[in-house]
Parts: C-alpha cells; sequence; structure tokens
C-alpha cells in the first residue's frame, strides 16, 4: 500500500524479466541439439530423444525438456520452411491456388478470375475507330 501511495499507478506497472530471450541451458547442449538436427535430418522430437539418450549416457539427471529442444529449433524450421515454400501452390481438385507475394493465397474458381501479367515492355500503339494514330 506504501508503494501504491507513493508512486500510484506507476507502482502496478511490470517491468518483465531480467532473462528474457537468454537461454538457461548450457552452450553445449544448444550446440548438440542444433547439431543433431543439421547432421542427421531428424525431427525435433527425435533430436529430443537424442538428447535424452546423451544425457543418460553421460549419468546426468538434468537435460533439456523436449518442449526447449523445440524452442531452440524453432528458428530453423522456420528458416527450412520458408527456402521451400512454392509461390505457385497449383491445381487443388477442381481449383487452382496461387500465392501472392506478401503470402496471401488466392483460390481461383472460375475462368478470367485472376489475371497475371508480366512486366515485359510491348509495342502498343493506339488508334481511333477510323485506324489513324
Amino acid at each position: 500500500m506504501k508503494k501504491v501511495e507513493k508512486e500510484g499507478l506507476a507502482a502496478f506497472a511490470q517491468n518483465g524479466r531480467r532473462d528474457k530471450g537468454i537461454r538457461r541451458i548450457s552452450q553445449e547442449w544448444q550446440d548438440f541439439i542444433v547439431a543433431a538436427y543439421d547432421k542427421g535430418k531428424c525431427t525435433p522430437a527425435q533430436v529430443a530423444i537424442k538428447v535424452r539418450q546423451k544425457a543418460k549416457a553421460d549419468g546426468q539427471d538434468y537435460y533439456p525438456s523436449h518442449m526447449t529442444v523445440y524452442r531452440l529449433l524453432a528458428p530453423f524450421i522456420a528458416r527450412q520452411e520458408q527456402a521451400t515454400k512454392v509461390r505457385n501452390i497449383g491445381w487443388r481438385g477442381s481449383r487452382l491456388a496461387l500465392k501472392t507475394r506478401d503470402g496471401d493465397a488466392l483460390v481461383v474458381e472460375y475462368s478470367n478470375q485472376v489475371w497475371q501479367i508480366d512486366h515485359t515492355r510491348a509495342d502498343i500503339l493506339l488508334v481511333d475507330h477510323k485506324g489513324v494514330l
């Protein structure tokens, strides 16, 4: 109450955690997890199993949980997915699906619903109804 009386509403403000964004697992574990994911082409679940096996083999009681492994690998997985994304999704049943540069998906349901153009310069002559420029 004294703090509220002294500072007012500012007393309720939270400053956040000092360790936000800092991983609490050792660099050795981080290196092992990333190497296991890159080298063996394993899934995150398989990497978590390898972490558990390594800890058991080393006689360690503490090892990173599977959620810690997933959080550590999330940026690597996102980078891989971004690299393998295809702009033209293709036909889905009887409909054509396209992806824009912004990441929006367009579903083409009928002819001439979506037009695509390139930016190639073309020689175009405008004429009136008599054919005069």
